[in-house]
């Protein structure tokens, strides 16, 4: 199993009716849970570090993100987008294609002088561009990706950048093991709001 396959899984059990748009507004609350952990690590506030820490909270950004991508373009799957985003125009004609989209992320950093300041300032302007896709109710395609999901996945990879800085050598096992409680509480919270309560 894959990271993008274990969410996929959980994704697709949550039938809540949820909509790209309520999914985003989740995703700016965890990008604001993120920030506050970040300022905490940095000495720059005078509260206690979540027991998440900067990078479980980056964890929970990334199955948010996840999540908006699969309701959005439930069609796309992880390999072909690992395929387009990872992949030189040799791997393709040799056909040396990426399994996974995290494993494929992972192999080398996409920033590598980048700092946790300097992606949370990347991830903030993805968010703009999925907010404004989304008000736009832009339906374009980009590289498979359409113009709210493309940026959502952008912001994915930040995140999963500041994940390397906080667990230097990561793998995605690593980050399996990081989801899965996550996926879990989230998978089993929604279960409960869907069950009629008892009187």
């Amino acid at each position: 199993m894959t990271l993008w396959c274990d969410i996929a899984k959980i994704s697709g059990e949550v039938e809540n009716g949820r909509t790209v748009s309520q999914i985003f507004m989740h995703g700016l609350t965890e990008l604001g849970e993120l920030a506050q952990e970040v300022i905490i690590s940095e000495g720059r506030s005078y509260k206690d570090p979540g027991a998440d820490g900067v990078a479980g909270e980056a964890m929970d950004l990334i199955l948010c993100l996840t999540d908006l991508i699969l309701v959005r373009t439930p069609d796309i799957d992880e390999v072909r987008i690992a395929e387009i985003w990872f992949s030189s125009e040799v791997d393709r004609t040799e056909g040396n294609l990426p399994e996974s989209l995290f494993t494929a992320a992972l192999k080398e950093s996409r920033k590598p002088e980048a700092g946790t300041d300097d992606l949370m300032m990347a991830m903030t302007s993805k968010f703009g561009e999925v907010a404004q896709a989304l008000a736009e109710d832009v339906a374009g395609d980009t590289d498979g990706l359409d113009l709210i999901s493309a940026p959502a996945l952008d912001a994915i990879l930040d995140c999963l950048e500041i994940i390397r800085i906080e667990v230097p050598g990561v793998d995605e096992a690593g980050l399996c093991s990081m989801a899965a409680p996550k996926l879990v509480k989230w998978r089993d919270t929604a279960f409960q709001e869907a069950s009629p309560s008892r009187t």
